[in-house]
């Protein structure tokens, strides 16, 4: 297999991560959440990541690629990891600036 061959495969294989990391990285996170893009990057690394150990995990078990347990689990997994951020957000108390009084 050339070196092309395998770049076109191994992107095809991660394809679905990128995708679905990326619709979901859109979502925004929390109340304080300032803008669209504000921590994009950050969400979609996280949810990439998350994708592509699911594909490798799911390529492991079945021996093949592109089953559909394995894409249910992906968007398990990755839904599981915004909901939970989303859950973290509502939690944390939000932040007060105190005046001093001199």
């Amino acid at each position: 297999m050339t070196i092309s061959a395998f770049l076109v495969h191994f992107g095809n294989f991660l394809a679905p991560a990128l995708v679905t990391a990326g619709i979901l990285a859109l979502i925004p996170v929390g109340p304080r959440q300032a803008g669209l893009f504000a921590g994009y990057g950050r969400r979609f690394a996280l949810l990439f990541a998350v994708g592509a150990a699911v594909l490798v995990v799911g390529l492991l078990l079945f021996s093949r690629d592109g089953r559909m347990a394995t894409y249910a689990l992906l968007a398990l997994a990755q839904g599981t990891l915004l909901w939970g951020w989303e859950q973290r957000a509502h939690r944390q108390p939000k932040k007060t600036r105190r005046v001093r009084r001199s």
